[in-house]
């Protein structure tokens, strides 16, 4: 079954991404158990920082016994779930790394909350 939602607002809520998936639960079948990440971890691990607004936004990915977990802006760190390739996301923004060529380790992280897209570099 495949399913599209839509929201529409006159402003940039931080939660639409936890309403689409509200919306979708309500209506699709229980999905499956989220997969593990079998990639090279060491290779996201690290320090990314960019601009958010007139501030500086800074997210720290570290390795754990359950997976990898990201610090934003120095709050505690929140385990990453594994969706597909090198993204991921906690319960609302995205983060996908991105790597300069096909080899070596990640070189930005594309942090995206459905209102707010913005692209660290690694420090």
């Amino acid at each position: 079954m495949q399913l599209a939602v839509v929201i529409l607002t006159n402003s940039e809520p931080d939660n639409t991404t936890a309403i689409a998936e509200a919306l979708s639960a309500a209506v699709l079948p229980a999905g499956r158990a989220a997969a593990t990440f079998t990639g090279d971890a060491s290779s996201l691990i690290g320090t990314y920082s960019g601009r958010r607004g007139s501030s500086e936004m800074v997210i720290a990915v570290t390795a754990t016994p359950q997976g990898l977990a990201a610090s934003i802006d120095g709050a505690a760190a929140i385990q990453l779930t594994w969706i597909e390739g090198w993204t991921f996301r906690t319960r609302e923004p995205r983060l996908t790394f991105r790597r300069d060529g096909n080899s070596g380790p990640a070189s930005e992280l594309r942090f995206d909350t459905g209102g707010d897209h913005l692209i660290l570099k690694r420090q």
